[in-house]
């Protein structure tokens, strides 16, 4: 099957093009770090990030996930709101830490209020 160890590097004004690579992180309903370890060798850059509510129909303002690259926020912070069953993206990317490097950290923070329980799907390509 295909997955993002055969993808190959984009290369800036490069001509073919890249395959995008997904990474989904299953938060449970905690305050905590969900955490991927890329592979030596994977460089990515993320350039969206959206969530599915999960668990229970009381979601708060409160209750929020935000993408990082170890500590360094790469997005805003996503409120999950009250609606069941949303799709929430993101609104902002941080260029400048939106790049993660070979064997870096790439995190997804939840906050819990009420239900902190999201399935969040990151969306990156490979750089060279």
């Amino acid at each position: 099957s295909l997955n993002a160890v055969v993808a190959a590097n984009l290369a800036s004004l490069g001509v073919n093009g890249g395959i995008p690579v997904v990474y989904m992180f299953d938060c449970p309903d905690a305050s905590q770090d969900n955490d991927i370890v890329l592979p030596a060798g994977h460089r990515i850059y993320v350039i969206d990030a959206w969530g599915h509510n999960k668990g229970i129909g009381a979601h708060a303002t409160d209750d929020t996930w935000r993408v990082k690259s170890t500590v360094a926020a790469i997005t805003d912070a996503v409120a999950k709101t009250a609606t069941v069953n949303a799709v929430k993206r993101v609104a902002t990317i941080d260029p400048a830490n939106a790049g993660i490097a070979p064997a870096g950290t790439l995190r997804v923070t939840t906050v819990k209020s009420t239900n902190a329980a999201v399935l969040v799907f990151v969306l990156a390509i490979r750089t060279a």
